[in-house]
């Protein structure tokens, strides 16, 4: 189902969901981990999935004029796996809201 807000709000709110999930499901994520580094095969067909969930709210954003439209999905994506793979740091959840408003500010259109 496609998010009725306006662009630049739904592509925050995918971000902040994307951190939700392993705030939520700690012990799913370490499973997660330990199955993918066991089975590439399972990241790439991972990697695509959440390519194509980001590309959707990063375009509309880029085309909605809410963000840089120089910046790619494929950007945004590449930063996203690293704050999942960081989830057992003991200030995990502070660290990945950092990374989040960097990714954010970066995507920011300059005046």
């Amino acid at each position: 189902m496609r998010d009725t807000r306006p662009a630049g709000e739904a592509l925050s709110v995918f971000l902040h969901d994307f951190l939700a999930h392993p705030r939520a499901h700690q012990g799913l994520a370490r499973t997660l981990a330990s199955l993918l580094d066991t089975r590439p095969e399972t990241l790439a067909e991972g990697s695509q999935a959440l390519e194509q969930a980001v590309a959707e709210p990063v375009a509309a954003a880029a085309e909605a004029g809410a963000i840089r439209d120089d910046v790619g999905a494929g950007a945004v994506m590449m930063a996203l796996p690293g704050i999942g793979a960081a989830h057992g740091r003991p200030e995990w959840s502070d660290e990945a809201e950092g990374v989040l408003a960097l990714i954010r500010d970066g995507l920011r259109q300059m005046p």
